[in-house]
């Protein structure tokens, strides 16, 4: 493939909406696409709720009333279809980077570009994935495994890239006390592809069945108590920042001491327990107050070492510590 042949890395929001619907034209229909960054966005969120039913507006309404953001150029990211006739909306940024503080520490070293196409992606797949339109992090595991599998065949996304990813969406469950979001072994079975599936050559319907595979496989809901263990673990907000960020790398310590070696939760814990503290070491000034260091600790990553002294995956040897203790769970051969 010549240079001038290959796609544009450059995200283009009209693109991607027309290739949306051109590959999901049924899961597409009723939807409405805004771009967050277009002038009169406001204006066009306000036509698509005048000329929603009655009983979709008081849908809208009842959402308003918990995020009164909901619908407007304040929003942010999000899928959205109704129960009543499926009618849906879908938002997402077309030029600018938007991350919260949260986000920007999670999401170190993703490009801008590669950002967008993965948030519209995921967006996406939250409307076209069966199941995915649902709360829990059973949908948050398939559209994210949606959105990495469209990113291979774009050529946005690179296994580099979505390492990145995950492990930005194990620092969010850390920081921002959200559980439903870490998808980190979804994407982690993904590049590590034991049975070198070239997703490439995928349909669309094959990528969005394959999604709900890995959802399946890896959600909290595929291993039971996983779920609960995972909310005790990680503090809620009503801590101080610092003091709720040491609480939760303690919890997932307890979960890594806890748990066994082959399961989703000590996978979890251990994931977010390493990239924390490669964060810290490598200098990370974000992470410089918490606290590693002592007897316990080093009891702790010894348990994880072990983990990871596991029998090579298919033909591609794991070559991380994340691989190689991703290699132990039974369910990797998707």
């Amino acid at each position: 493939m010549s240079p001038d042949s290959l796609p544009s890395l450059r995200f283009d929001f009209a693109k991607a909406v027309a290739d949306a619907r051109r590959d999901f034209p049924e899961k597409t229909q009723k939807v409405a696409f805004f771009n967050l960054d277009d002038p009169d966005v406001g204006s066009q969120m306000e036509k698509f709720y005048d000329g929603l039913s009655p009983e979709n507006k008081r849908n809208i309404d009842a959402i308003r009333q918990e995020d009164p953001d909901f619908l407007t150029p304040k929003d942010w990211p999000h899928a959205w279809r109704s129960p009543v006739d499926g009618v849906g909306l879908m938002t997402a940024y077309g030029s600018r980077e938007h991350r919260t503080d949260m986000e920007t520490l999670a999401y170190k070293g993703l490009d801008v570009q590669k950002q967008l196409h993965y948030t519209f992606a995921h967006e996406l797949g939250h409307l076209v994935v069966k199941d995915a339109d649902r709360a829990g992090n059973s949908a948050e595991h398939a559209a994210d495994a949606f959105a990495v599998l469209r990113g291979f065949q774009s050529s946005f996304l690179k296994k580099d890239d979505v390492r990145v990813i995950a492990e930005g969406r194990d620092m969010l469950g850390w920081l921002n006390c959200d559980i439903s979001h870490i998808t980190s072994m979804t994407m982690d079975a993904l590049v590590i592809n034991p049975k070198s599936v070239e997703f490439t050559a995928l349909t669309p319907g094959e990528i969005a069945k394959i999604a709900v595979q890995h959802a399946q496989a890896f959600s909290q809901s595929a291993e039971p108590g996983a779920t609960r263990a995972l909310r005790s673990a990680i503090p809620t907000w009503g801590f101080g920042r610092e003091n709720r960020l040491q609480s939760g790398l303690e919890g997932l310590a307890e979960l890594v001491a806890r748990n066994e070696k082959s399961s989703l939760t000590f996978y979890v814990a251990a994931r977010i327990l390493l990239t924390a503290k490669a964060r810290k070491e490598a200098g990370d000034p974000d992470l410089a107050a918490m606290d590693m260091s002592g007897a316990n600790w080093d009891k702790t990553f010894k348990r994880i070492e072990k983990a990871g002294r596991h029998k090579k995956v298919a033909e591609d040897k794991p070559k991380t510590q994340l691989q190689k203790l991703a290699s132990r769970l039974k369910p990797l051969s998707i």
